[in-house]
């Protein structure tokens, strides 16, 4: 159907252009995004909700040696690698391409996950992995004294922050 002319003496506007639409490459990136923060905030959850409760009742000797076996299969874990740092990496991709493809929303959104993501490593860097070497050089009872429990749980909330709500 033909517009009507504008009326004289003034111009015609161009329609308000609506907001950026997502590409095919949108939906798999977000949904990576998802997986991946989903499954580190899902080990960060039971490990402060089952396993450290549950090694908390044991003595000391088998706390020790059941965290020095959880380290050991972690740390040789190439699908635990993938999963930690795709996260990050995912997010900080569609970070770039939501903002490229004009989704700023979506894209602030995924800023403010991948700022959490960063601190999780961190803090996991930082603190938890200079703390699972002195346990594993056998530094039990500094291990055992809580301080990796602590900061294990202040990575949890920021995992938990981190998945885009798109």
């Amino acid at each position: 159907m033909p517009h009507a002319p504008a009326p004289q003496g003034t111009t015609r506007l161009p329609a308000p252009a609506g907001p950026a639409r997502p590409s095919r490459l949108a939906g798999p990136l977000l949904a990576a995004c998802a997986l991946t923060m989903g499954l580190m905030a899902g080990l960060f959850f039971a490990f402060d909700v089952s396993v450290m409760p549950g090694l908390a009742r044991s003595d000391d000797r088998t706390y020790v040696e059941a965290m020095q076996n959880f380290n050991a299969v972690i740390d040789w874990s190439g699908l635990f690698g993938l999963i930690f740092v795709g996260a990050l990496l995912t997010t900080g991709a569609a970070v770039f391409y939501e903002y490229r493809q004009g989704r700023r929303t979506v894209g602030r959104w995924l800023i403010v996950a991948t700022v959490c993501s960063l601190l999780v490593l961190m803090l996991t860097m930082g603190v938890n992995i200079p703390l699972n070497n002195q346990l594993a050089d056998g530094s039990e009872y500094q291990f055992a004294g809580g301080l990796w429990v602590t900061w294990s749980l202040s990575r949890a909330p920021a995992q938990r922050f981190e998945r885009p709500s798109v």
